[in-house]
């Protein structure tokens, strides 16, 4: 079974764009539906996630907050291994700038822990797909490094890892809102 691991934009771009709960109801209950067998949060995404007081917030603290499926990262020294490894990479590979690795180098972004933990799937053979609604920065290069936070799909490109967004999500689980 694929672990598909939740970004919080993932959440939050459908519930602000294009799924709001009063238009497109059945996308949540699919969701919900859909989430103790594919769908994994790491501790961090959650926690930014519920810290909202709107209707996402109340629908992760009551649909998904205590359920199995939330991966806690700190305690997993895999997970933290790999944290280290993707930091040393940020701050050697010449892309970017001090200013654009620092906010992921104060141990409380997601971004990196998402990263870290489909990196921990797949180094046991378990495949684990990232799902954000970032894009790729592009044109990385050791040149002109960028200023820009690093970018979930830029960094998990030197991974291996795979990395989707909602829609193409909902097309391999085949949903038919």
């Amino acid at each position: 079974m694929v672990k598909y691991l939740f970004d919080a934009n993932t959440f939050i771009a459908p519930h602000r764009l294009y799924y709001s709960n009063d238009i497109a109801p059945s996308f949540w209950i699919w969701l919900e539906q859909n989430y103790g067998d594919n769908i994994f949060l790491i501790d961090k995404v959650r926690d930014e996630l519920i810290n909202n007081s709107d209707f996402l917030g109340t629908w992760v603290r009551n649909a998904i907050h205590n359920h199995d499926n939330v991966l806690y990262t700190n305690s997993d020294q895999h997970i933290v291994d790999n944290y280290a490894s993707i930091m040393q990479y940020i701050t050697t590979c010449g892309f970017y700038k001090p200013a654009s690795y620092n906010t992921w180098a104060q141990g409380n972004k997601a971004d990196p822990f998402l990263i870290s933990t489909a990196l921990k799937f797949n180094n046991n053979r378990e495949e684990a797909v990232i799902v954000t609604m970032e894009k790729r920065l592009g044109g990385l290069n050791t040149t002109n490094p960028t200023s820009s936070e690093p970018r979930i799909p830029d960094v998990a490109d030197y991974y291996n890892l795979q990395c989707i967004d909602v829609f193409e999500f909902m097309r391999r689980l085949n949903s038919n809102l």
